[in-house]
């Protein structure tokens, strides 16, 4: 069968039509499957032709694949430097966070190479307490199947910390995440930065309480910030598209006037009323004075569209400002200097007492640090330690030496006070002082009165009143050294015997100096009895050749001012020397006055108690004497033994050589006997004329008990004559006391004949006397006297030590108790009694133990 058309020759006339792909492989299969000679030759040229077509179409393609080929390969490596160069960090996690594939991008994020980085968890590249963070982030990329945004911290090697924001999606298969991670480490620092500006300014807003207002151009309200709401007493939802006018003015007169302002300013016109005032009315009816600014809004084509107010309520600023200005006033006239400084501790502020007491005005001290008065004396951790307290917020309070604009020093007590904003940042520091010098002199002065008083009661070493009076000075001339030279009997020379803090070799150098000209202008106070101010020794001929001993001492000015006595006698020189060139003021003339008049009290007060010695060793003495002439009688017994004694052998031995009897040994025990007699007799009157003579006090150690039987032998005559009976207790291995044997021996024989006299008119059988010895308690020898007289009564008995008391009118001085006690007390010891009516008396005494060392 035939499988061609009958009109089959038409093929060789008609126009070739575009065949399908389809039609032509059925086409050449009917053509293939025909015999060749039944073969229409117009099919066949037909489907020749169509061949060839396709052949170019084929190329075409071709061509067309291969150039498209080129260019997606050309697109893959674009887009690889894309994915590898991007901006932003590519990848790819596990389920378990693991790094399976990353652009180069994401590895300098990570601060690694790619390869390093491949199979490795994240969380090894993220910064501390971001694990738990990332795992939850990847619970939630899986579960979710939707894009996950988190912030992560890296703790990458290029950087300490950055922020990335990682961005994310699971796959298909949730078997892995696609992730873009964006380095925001410079937005998080802007956001932050921005954070504490619109913080900052926020406070600023909420510290001035400023109401921010915006109009359009019909007068409706189109914005109202907190504070504005606040004040109006309404919310903002009620004000906004309200009338202003209406709502929020009282209706006044002002109102209109207002509205005015309004209109005018809407022509662009602000000169006038950048700044304007008026009343403002709240919801519940309270009036508020306001202070506006106004600016005018504009759109992008420059139309004014609306205004723009920000309004301070100033209904209480209008008395605060009258409060400041009384505040300002009271400032200006107060006596105490005040101070205000910025944070860095430079001045914005002085009152006119800072120019006054200081000499700085206060256009000298804008912008400078108050430590230009400092003095230099004060030490600089003391400062240090004040700024380190006040910038922690811990108010100072102290006093120091400062310096005036003219040189002059002075005393302040000051306190320094941070001062806060409303967010308690400290912003500025208040300092508040007083000029205390003129209280400070006072002070020291006193208080070196009241030492040198306490120390003179209490019998404190010359040498050491006038150290601790040195030292007191020095304290308040801060930066100062003080000296003491006293004048010797003779009044020829210059003992330097106060000056702790002065060098040795100036010491050395002044320790003695004759009174003359080579003494130097100071020291010639003592012969002139005026005051000397050396302002700078260096320019003063006498230290010439003392510049290095001057250099050493660190000493550049000297004063000098005489001490002098009540008599007006000279008796020694204060003197004070400075680091530096120094004036002396009003305030340091006086003082240096002061402690000079107090070192002259403390040298009076000495001599006048070496003056009392004198006298009152010289009263003993004549008690001694009085003693002595109230037992003459008793005396001449003792000494009438040995001489009746001597006398007796000295006959025996005439009668020996009158009768020619020959007996040398008899001959020689009867001058042997004479002998010991008048030696015995040498030694009553050895020690009675030790005991009335005149000699200074000799320490040594005493046997206490061996003295009180020595003192009984005195008084013999009259206890036996008395039939008084004494009883004795004394102790065993008793240590020697440290005393003086005479005067000791004067206060036994003193209270033994004081209990003798008192039993004169007692009964025979009760005289008696007990003395007992002791050593009791922190190494003291205790002796006790009693006797069993009359006795006395509580008011006699406070009385006895006093001098000239007596009950003796007509014999007695009434001296003698009372220099006993000096004795003791002069010892270290302590004398007192008790007594009691018909009970007799009991006298106790005690002296330092002398312990060998």
């Amino acid at each position: 069968m035939n499988q061609f058309p009958d009109n089959a020759g038409q093929w060789e006339t008609a126009d070739y039509r575009r065949l399908s792909d389809k039609e032509l492989n059925a086409r050449l299969d009917a053509l293939l499957s025909t015999p060749a000679a039944e073969q229409p030759l117009g099919e066949v040229q037909f489907l020749l032709h169509e061949l060839h077509v396709h052949q170019i179409e084929l190329e075409v393609q071709n061509r067309e694949l291969r150039e498209a080929q080129a260019r997606l390969e050309e697109s893959r490596d674009r887009y690889a430097d894309l994915y590898d160069f991007a901006p932003v960090g590519y990848l790819t996690l596990d389920t378990e966070g693991k790094i399976l594939n990353l652009n180069l991008t994401a590895a300098v994020m990570l601060g690694e190479k790619r390869a390093g980085l491949l199979g490795k968890p994240l969380v090894v590249k993220l910064a501390a307490k971001q694990s738990r963070i990332l795992f939850g982030y990847l619970g939630d990329v899986f579960r979710s199947k939707t894009k996950v945004v988190r912030e992560l911290r890296l703790n990458a090697s290029l950087s300490n910390t950055q922020v990335v924001l990682i961005k994310g999606v699971a796959s298909k298969d949730e078997t892995t995440c696609n992730c873009a991670i964006i380095d925001i480490t410079e937005q998080k620092q802007a956001e932050e930065a921005l954070r504490a500006e619109r913080d900052r300014a926020q406070g600023y807003l909420d510290t001035v309480e400023a109401v921010i207002v915006a109009l359009d151009t019909k007068g409706r309200i189109t914005l109202v910030n907190r504070k504005g709401c606040e004040m109006l007493g309404y919310s903002e939802d009620a004000l906004i598209g309200k009338d202003w006018f209406t709502t929020c003015l009282p209706a006044s007169a002002e109102r209109d006037t207002v509205r005015s302002v309004f209109h005018e300013l809407l022509t662009g016109i602000t000169r006038h009323f950048e700044y304007f005032e008026n009343p403002v009315q709240s919801h519940s009816g309270e009036e508020h004075m306001m202070a506006w600014h106004h600016s005018v809004l504009r759109d992008t084509q420059d139309n004014v569209v609306g205004i723009l107010s920000a309004g301070e309520d100033i209904t209480h600023h209008r008395q605060a400002e009258e409060d400041l200005r009384i505040l300002h006033r009271a400032m200006d006239q107060s006596p105490a200097i005040v101070v205000i400084t910025d944070v860095d501790g430079n001045t914005e502020y002085v009152n006119p007492a800072f120019s006054k007491i200081t000499g700085y005005n206060a256009m000298e001290m804008q912008g400078k640090n108050p430590r230009i008065l400092q003095s230099f004396v004060t030490p600089e951790e003391e400062f240090a330690l004040l700024w380190e307290g006040v910038n922690k917020g811990t108010p100072w309070f102290g006093e120091h030496q400062n310096r005036k604009k003219n040189g002059e020093y002075y005393w302040e007590s000051a306190s320094v006070s941070p001062v806060r904003n409303a967010n308690g940042i400290i912003t500025h520091f208040l300092a508040e002082k007083e000029d205390i010098t003129e209280r400070k002199r006072v002070e020291t002065a006193h208080e070196t009165r009241r030492c040198l008083h306490e120390q003179l009661i209490t019998g404190a070493p010359l040498e050491e009143v006038l150290a601790h009076m040195v030292k007191a000075s020095e304290e308040f001339f801060q930066g100062t050294q003080c000296s003491i030279f006293t004048m010797d009997t003779e009044r020829n020379c210059l003992h330097l015997v106060a000056a702790p803090s002065l060098h040795e070799s100036f010491r050395s150098a002044f320790g003695v100096v004759e009174i003359g000209p080579e003494a130097g202008p100071c020291l010639d106070v003592a012969t002139t009895g005026k005051p000397a101010f050396i302002e700078d020794i260096f320019s003063h001929p006498y230290w010439e050749t003392r510049r290095e001993l001057a250099d050493n001492s660190c000493i550049r000015s000297c004063w000098a001012e005489p001490i002098v006595s009540s008599r007006h006698d000279i008796l020694g020189i204060f003197t004070m020397y400075h680091r530096e060139p120094r004036v002396p003021t009003a305030t340091d003339r006086e003082t240096l006055s002061d402690l000079a008049f107090l070192a002259g009290v403390a040298l009076e007060h000495k001599q006048r108690e070496e003056q009392d010695r004198q006298h009152e060793s010289e009263l003993a003495r004549m008690a001694r004497l009085s003693i002595m002439g109230e037992m003459a009688t008793g005396i001449a017994h003792e000494l009438n033994q040995p001489l009746s004694a001597i006398s007796t052998y000295a006959g025996v031995a005439l009668r020996m050589l009158n009768s020619g009897i020959k007996q040398p040994a008899s001959m020689a025990e009867a001058l042997e006997g004479a002998r010991d007699q008048a030696i015995r007799a040498s030694e009553i009157i050895r020690h009675v004329r030790q005991f009335v003579s005149k000699r200074p006090l000799q320490k040594e150690p005493v046997d206490i008990n061996e003295l009180i039987r020595q003192v009984l032998k005195f008084t013999q005559y009259d206890l036996r004559k008395l039939k008084i009976k004494v009883s004795l207790h004394l102790a065993k291995n008793l240590p020697p006391a440290g005393a003086d044997r005479i005067q000791i021996e004067q206060v036994l024989v003193n209270i033994l004949r004081n209990g003798i006299e008192a039993m004169q008119e007692a009964a025979s059988t009760t005289r008696k006397i007990t003395i007992t010895t002791e050593r009791s308690q922190h190494d003291v020898v205790q002796t006790t006297i009693s006797d069993s007289g009359p006795g006395m009564e509580n008011t006699l008995l406070s009385r006895i030590f006093d001098p000239f008391m007596t009950t003796k009118e007509e014999t007695g001085m009434g001296v003698g108790l009372s220099i006993c006690r000096s004795i003791i007390e002069n010892h270290g010891g302590r004398l007192w009694a008790e007594s009691h009516p018909d009970q007799g008396a009991t006298f106790f005494f005690t002296l330092p133990a002398s312990i060998a060392k």
